[in-house]
């Protein structure tokens, strides 16, 4: 594959994952502007980078969420993140650190940034839709204990958003 058609391919994944990219991006941020964008132009980075050893044996969005959870979580382990080579419009930084404006979409997100990161990275995957048997795969855990474990992750988001009322 020609160098254009690689880039063209890349631009075309990146568009039809960019809202899941995006999500990523403000579960494992505090959704300031900086943050989300920091790890949004580090994700897309890695992306590029790997993007040529894409060998299709899963959807490319599976593949790009995996990737961009992968740079998520490492990021948050790292004390300093690779310098901003471009920026986003700020228009597009306004509306993320807006959303979300429904308030019990912003308590989910907060109780959420409570749990170790394994747990936010199941949840993640859940939210956004993903079928449980490609959860699996992503994470390497049989498709019965995901199941499980969704479920015990539910009850304890309730009670702790109980016990905070």
């Amino acid at each position: 594959m020609d160098e254009k058609q690689l880039k063209k391919d890349f631009v075309d994944m990146l568009s039809r994952s960019e809202s899941m990219l995006y999500r990523v991006c403000m579960m494992y941020t505090d959704r300031s502007v900086e943050q989300v964008n920091d790890l949004y132009q580090e994700i897309v980075c890695c992306l590029w980078k790997y993007y040529p050893g894409y060998r299709g044996e899963s959807k490319e969005t599976t593949w790009a969420w995996r990737v961009a959870v992968n740079v998520a979580r490492r990021s948050l382990y790292k004390e300093k993140r690779r310098p901003v080579m471009e920026s986003l419009p700020d228009e597009l930084c306004e509306t993320l650190a807006e959303e979300p404006a429904d308030p019990l979409v912003e308590r989910l997100y907060e109780l959420i940034d409570r749990l170790p990161p394994d747990d936010k990275t199941l949840l993640t995957y859940y939210l956004d839709g993903t079928p449980i048997s490609d959860i699996a795969k992503a994470m390497h855990c049989p498709k019965r204990s995901l199941e499980r474990r969704i479920s015990e992750l539910k009850e304890t988001l309730k009670r702790m958003n109980e016990t905070e009322d």
